[in-house]
């Protein structure tokens, strides 16, 4: 990606979550989080509810935290990055969590979550770390096929653990977005550093 599409990537990105937030503050996004919830939970299922909590330990901290370890072993410049793209993604989670301290939903929760729910901290944790292997993935020398599957198979991860946090009725969906786009900005400063390390 050219320097100047990802930076106005990165600007669209950015905007799309201060418009979110913005919103939010001003309590307009109630409608559009109950619809989202609404659809989602319209096809529940016993196989589907079982799907989601699965999906969801993903990015749970203690399976992130297991990854990133794991991924030091490898002791690479690709790993070290890695590590630095979630640890900055968590603490800006979490700053925004205490700043804006928006409560969770009050539903039915399928699974029990402690703590603020905007931005989506699994969200920003599946995008952060899945979301960099993918990148690796495609800089990498493997065969094209590989390349297409293996991305295809965890951008379906990525999406599958956002769905499971609305779904579950521990986010809403407004949460979930906010955490896609911001650690989507953050990947894109990171694989921007790291490439120019490349070079």
């Amino acid at each position: 990606m050219k320097r100047k599409a990802r930076w106005i990537i990165f600007s669209i990105l950015l905007l799309f979550f201060i418009v979110i937030t913005i919103l939010l503050l001003s309590d307009k996004l109630y409608n559009f989080d109950t619809y989202i919830y609404n659809l989602l939970i319209s096809f529940e299922s016993k196989n589907l509810t079982s799907y989601f909590k699965i999906i969801t330990v993903f990015a749970n901290t203690k399976t992130i935290i297991i990854l990133l370890v794991l991924s030091l072993f490898l002791k690479s410049k690709d790993s070290l990055y890695l590590v630095i793209t979630v640890i900055i993604s968590t603490i800006i989670n979490q700053v925004l969590k205490y700043l804006i301290q928006r409560p969770r939903p009050i539903l039915i929760n399928k699974i029990v979550e402690s703590g603020y729910s905007f931005p989506s901290g699994h969200a920003m944790a599946s995008v952060s770390f899945y979301g960099f292997i993918i990148y690796l993935i495609i800089e990498s020398n493997l065969n094209i096929k590989i390349k297409w599957i293996t991305s295809i198979l965890l951008t379906i991860l990525i999406i599958s653990i956002c769905l499971s946090r609305i779904y579950l009725g521990v986010h809403f969906a407004s949460d979930v977005i906010a955490g896609v786009l911001l650690s989507s900005s953050l990947l894109l400063i990171t694989t921007y550093i790291l490439k120019g390390k490349r070079i």
